[in-house]
């Protein structure tokens, strides 16, 4: 039985390391603002990393389930989703912290933890309509559509945090808007298309 388990012993052997390193490690002083408020970064930082890797991974069981319509693929997007909200959900609470040490309060209304905070409440929304279907199929099929656009739409959302490195490079805002106008475009004919096949 250990045999079979053993990348569930090694993962929270892993976790415990990483924890009790974060907490143990030397960090270097490289401010008065900063001293031990640094160490949030060992647990702030992989759980947004966690949440969109766990996000693409829902998006890729959705997407397969609207090309096979086999129910598993549901059920892992839907469970990949949940967990990844639960490690959004953790990242804005670990955010708060340490916003709280370096900036006074833990909601000073950036625009990074605004777009934050929008992308978990997409991501709420998807759990709300599937809640609000009873049609096994029809709750499958919606929410698929809408996990690939919420995707999409969250990703635009962290797309602010690369978008000061890639400013010099290229002209974000232009592509931004391009993506945008064609996501909304694309939504409506899906949407529409969806309607018409009832």
């Amino acid at each position: 039985m250990l045999r079979a388990k053993w990348w569930k012993l090694l993962s929270f052997v892993l976790l415990l390391y990483t924890c009790t390193y974060g907490f143990l490690v030397e960090v270097p002083k490289l401010d008065d603002r900063m001293q031990e408020s640094i160490r949030n970064f060992f647990f702030h930082v992989p759980m947004w990393f966690g949440m969109m890797i766990l996000f693409f991974v829902s998006l890729w069981y959705a997407i397969k389930y609207l090309r096979n319509g086999n129910i598993i693929n549901d059920i892992y997007a839907s469970a990949y989703a949940s967990i990844g909200l639960l490690f959004g959900v953790l990242g804005i609470i670990t955010g708060a912290v340490w916003a709280n040490y370096q900036w006074g309060s833990p909601w000073v209304g950036d625009p990074k933890q605004n777009g934050a905070a929008i992308a978990l409440l997409i991501y709420f929304a998807y759990f709300v309509l599937r809640g609000s279907l009873i049609d096994q199929e029809k709750k499958a099929r919606l929410s698929a559509v809408y996990n690939v656009f919420a995707f999409f739409l969250c990703y635009s959302q962290h797309y602010g945090f690369c978008q000061d490195y890639l400013n010099h490079c290229i002209q974000v805002d232009k592509v931004v808007r391009a993506i945008q106008a064609l996501m909304e475009k694309t939504c409506q004919l899906a949407c529409v298309q969806f309607f018409i096949q009832q």
